[in-house]
């Protein structure tokens, strides 16, 4: 196993002044989209690269780019039509029997660099895909692993085989499955066909930070999920009530005061299944099937990723670990941006651009001063129907502040 030695690994921003805060507050974010390495015909669907190639531009683009430090990482969905991918657009349209191609890109957010004079930041990347259980019946789906298996699916392995670097972020992704025999995590094109069940699966991929020395870095990862309330039960014409979004910052924001030994990699919003007739939400289950016959509900959890050293596993309620530096006190807060209406009446309205909803993220982060990392996700309600809908995209920026 590797070791690291003292002093070898550069401290992060947040070691180094005792502050969750990025410096000088500019944050943003660029992206890396899948070039199509083949057209499709009237029988095959297009190819594209494989994510890793994302991951490689990337590293050029930081390598060409010294002055800016990758905060946070996320995969990004777009719906396209053909091999031109439309990143501008902030609404779609799905429509339940009709076909919906999507590509898949990789989104850098990024801060100015504190250190210019360090080596260019890289980053790598690790899948952790939920291992089968058991199998499928005549008309149902194989069992899963939990999430809590595969984070000490991770961690056990890690004991052993330390990791390339510095965790930078955990993010769970929703992936489609068309069969439960074949799942490629690295594709970055795939067809939903309409009027069909779809089988998806959530698997956890962790961005790191490459230590450029060659020595990996110990470290555990693991969540913690803020799941709103059933405030009243569904009837026949109307669904039941949650709590907000809102409610779930409030609630992770004072767990995260009270954990001194973690170390906050990012927060992300998730859409979970809701089963019928239930009001509890099983954010452990590793896979779901969305019905074509009938609606399917979700609902939208708050999860909160973190890294943790071995030594202080076993501190997770705010008790300080038995060695190494405390983690000041964090508060959670978030920032969400909706894409303007631009225009209205009887035809399609037109929605702000992604550009032009970027200038505003980064206008604001510009005069408060405060930024921590982001996400890009659809924008529904907090209890979620699919069936037919159009679906606009929002932009929320996660802010951390040392609490007082």
């Amino acid at each position: 196993m590797n070791q690291v030695a003292e002093g070898m690994f550069p401290p992060s921003y947040s070691e180094a002044t005792g502050q969750h805060a990025s410096l000088g507050g500019g944050l943003t974010f660029v992206d890396f989209l899948p070039k199509c390495l083949t057209s499709g015909g009237v029988f095959s669907t297009p190819a594209f690269e494989p994510f890793r190639c994302l991951v490689y531009r990337a590293n050029d683009w930081l390598r060409e780019h010294p002055e800016w430090e990758v905060k946070t990482c996320e995969s990004v969905e777009f719906k396209t039509n053909s091999e031109i991918i439309n990143t501008e657009r902030m609404t779609y349209f799905e429509i339940s029997d009709a076909s919906t191609r999507l590509v898949k890109s990789l989104r850098m957010w990024l801060v100015p660099r504190a250190d210019s004079t360090r080596p260019p930041q890289q980053i790598q990347y690790q899948d952790l895909v939920p291992q089968q259980t058991g199998h499928a019946g005549l008309f149902g789906m194989p069992t899963f692993e939990t999430l809590h298996q595969v984070l000490e699916r991770y961690n056990y392995e890690c004991r052993s085989k330390s990791a390339p670097g510095r965790v930078l972020t955990i993010e769970t992704q929703e992936m489609k499955i068309p069969s439960c025999s074949t799942f490629n995590p690295e594709r970055t094109f795939w067809c939903e066909p309409g009027g069909r069940s779809k089988h998806y699966v959530f698997l956890v991929r962790v961005f790191f930070e490459i230590h450029l020395t060659g020595y990996g870095i110990l470290e555990e990862i693991g969540v913690a999920d803020f799941v709103p309330q059933s405030l009243s039960t569904g009837r026949i014409f109307c669904t039941p009530q949650f709590e907000t979004f809102s409610t779930l910052i409030e609630k992770a924001s004072n767990w995260c005061a009270q954990q001194m030994s973690l170390r906050f990699c990012n927060a992300q919003s998730i859409e979970i299944k809701l089963k019928s007739g239930r009001a509890m939400v099983d954010t452990q289950r590793s896979c779901y099937t969305e019905h074509a016959e009938r609606s399917t509900f979700f609902v939208r959890i708050l999860r909160v990723a973190y890294a943790k050293t071995p030594r202080s596993s076993a501190s997770l309620e705010g008790l300080p670990p038995s060695c190494g530096p405390l983690s000041p006190p964090l508060q959670l807060k978030c920032k969400t941006f909706i894409p303007g209406q631009l225009t209205r009446g009887f035809l399609v309205p037109e929605f702000e651009s992604l550009g032009a909803m970027k200038r505003r993220v980064e206008a604001w982060i510009a005069a408060t001063g405060q930024c921590s990392s982001g996400e890009f996700r659809n924008c529904r309600d907090a209890i979620v129907c699919r069936r037919r809908c159009s679906t606009g995209r929002r932009i929320v920026i996660y802010l951390q502040r040392v609490a007082e």
